[in-house]
């Protein structure tokens, strides 16, 4: 499936698998992936603004240079995810109803904008990638040690 065929699809997406998907550059504003699998799936330039993703999974170079602005993450595993140069002002990621923390251990947040971002119920570990001077426990984030 190729961008141009992303007008035509629902923008609520439920335990579906869209690992090596290629949505380069799509517009996704407000979609909602519910217990999506996103392992290599390609969404670098993608506009994911206000963007719900309840317990996903994602590998690779997922969010790579996406827009993320108002996302928010409710639990799910996204460990390794490249979220490099990505713009999540005001994004969340927070656990869900049932606790689930959202994992990013290993995940590349290097040049990304996290103005306004929450990270309570985020989790990360010594691989995680931060842009200088960011501090992830006064963010909200819990080190995977201390769990």
């Amino acid at each position: 499936m190729n961008v141009a065929e992303l007008d035509e699809l629902p923008m609520y997406f439920c335990c579906e698998n869209l690992d090596d998907r290629d949505w380069r550059g799509a517009v996704l504003r407000g979609a909602v992936f519910e217990g999506v699998s996103m392992c290599d799936t390609r969404l670098a330039h993608a506009d994911l603004s206000g963007a719900e993703f309840y317990l996903c999974m994602g590998a690779g170079e997922v969010f790579r240079n996406a827009t993320l602005c108002d996302a928010r993450f409710l639990g799910g595993r996204f460990e390794g995810v490249s979220f490099a140069g990505a713009d999540l002002r005001n994004a969340a990621f927070c656990k869900d109803e049932l606790d689930n923390y959202v994992i990013l251990c290993g995940a590349d947040f290097t040049d990304a904008l996290l103005d306004g971002a929450v990270f309570d119920g985020a989790v990360y570990n010594a691989a995680t990638r931060f842009p200088p001077g960011f501090e992830p426990e006064l963010r909200g984030f819990v080190r995977m040690s201390l769990l």
